[in-house]
């Protein structure tokens, strides 16, 4: 399993720690306000019990509040797990480029039938143009076969990473 697999997997937990953080933060903070309320009261019973079904009759609206808090919370961490993956992500590409044009370079010759039964339609002059040029086979892929840069990319990774000794 290649990092670039398990970063999904993380970035699912770390949302759910937060969400379980932020929920068990706010019932304790309720629970401990609410008895801290009762026990310090420096009101008389019935004054003490009117005040506690006041208190009682507002929860639902800061529990909303609160919700509404920990929900931006949530979204703003969220949103740092994301960009902080895109970052690794990018990062983890670059090198598995940089290792490919080094892998297609060294291993040019044995990889070329490879890359001929492929794709078909490369010529002879093609591979010799390419001649382990990873940016040109690329290149040759987008022309001949109509690929999106980022497509012969993936493409050309794909094979690397198939064939690599």
């Amino acid at each position: 399993m290649s990092l670039l697999d398990l970063l999904p997997k993380v970035k699912r937990e770390r949302e759910s720690e937060v969400r379980k953080k932020v929920a068990i933060g706010t019932a304790i903070g309720l629970t401990v306000g609410a008895v801290a309320g009762v026990l310090l009261a420096p009101k008389a019973g019935k004054e003490s019990r009117d005040d506690l079904v006041k208190t009682i009759g507002e929860l639902p609206g800061k529990a909303k509040e609160l919700s509404d808090k920990a929900h931006k919370m949530v979204g703003e961490a969220t949103g740092k797990i994301a960009e902080e993956t895109h970052k690794i992500m990018c990062r983890e590409k670059e090198m598995l480029a940089g290792l490919n044009e080094d892998v297609l370079k060294g291993q040019w010759h044995e990889l070329r039938g490879g890359i001929k039964a492929k794709w078909g339609k490369l010529t002879d002059n093609d591979l010799t143009t390419v001649e382990g040029q990873f940016e040109k086979l690329m290149g040759i892929l987008q022309t001949k076969y109509g690929y999106s840069k980022d497509k012969a990319k993936e493409e050309c990774d794909d094979f690397i990473n198939a064939n690599k000794k």
